[in-house]
């Protein structure tokens, strides 16, 4: 077999090696140079008693805009740090981590910000109020369409004022938890 080396120096070639085996498997990442406009939209905002809860959509690529729940902690001071949030398999999507929907102990999405976190949660393909045929975009997998969406979740907290883009971090439970470790995998601003 393959000798794994716990040498920090030997960890760049180790990790592009993991990067290129994912990619054999799941589908190529697209190519993150030419980035289209996030062009976010809020579409409904609910004043709750410590956070305002927005429902936007974000332009993923051009032609696709991905639904998601923007939780910001009201009387904020500074930047605060943020989580990426991505729900379970669950029909409610993006809504249950948000608190809007489902089961309570699984309303991460809200109980952050209710602790300070700016939370973003987003629609994962098939899910929530979000269909997408991510063949038709050339992705090999939904689960790198999804890598990619959640890449642009980053994208979105990190151009927020209100977020210390050093400080950013990703939570899921069950099919969120697999994306959790997929988009970390691929995007080094993830510090959680």
């Amino acid at each position: 077999g393959e000798h794994v080396s716990a040498k920090a120096e030997e960890w760049p070639k180790r990790w592009a090696h993991i990067l290129a085996n994912m990619q054999l498997v799941m589908g190529p990442l697209s190519d993150r140079s030419r980035l289209a406009p996030l062009d976010v939209e809020v579409l409904e905002t609910v004043e709750l008693p410590s956070v305002v809860r927005k429902k936007v959509t974000f332009v993923s690529e051009p032609g696709d805009r991905v639904p998601a729940y923007l939780l910001v902690p009201k009387g904020l001071t500074g930047k605060a740090p943020a989580m990426l949030c991505l729900h379970q398999t669950t029909t409610v999507g993006k809504g249950e981590p948000a608190g809007v929907d489902g089961r309570p102990n699984l309303r991460y999405a809200l109980e952050l910000a209710q602790r300070g976190y700016v939370t973003l949660a987003p629609d994962y393909p098939h899910f929530g109020d979000y269909e997408v045929d991510a063949y038709a975009y050339g992705y090999g997998s939904v689960t790198m369409k999804g890598i990619w969406n959640h890449m642009r979740a980053v994208d979105l907290l990190a151009s927020l004022p209100e977020v210390d883009a050093e400080g950013i971090g990703c939570i899921g439970h069950s099919l969120g938890g697999h994306n959790t470790l997929f988009v970390g995998v691929f995007d080094s601003r993830l510090k959680v």
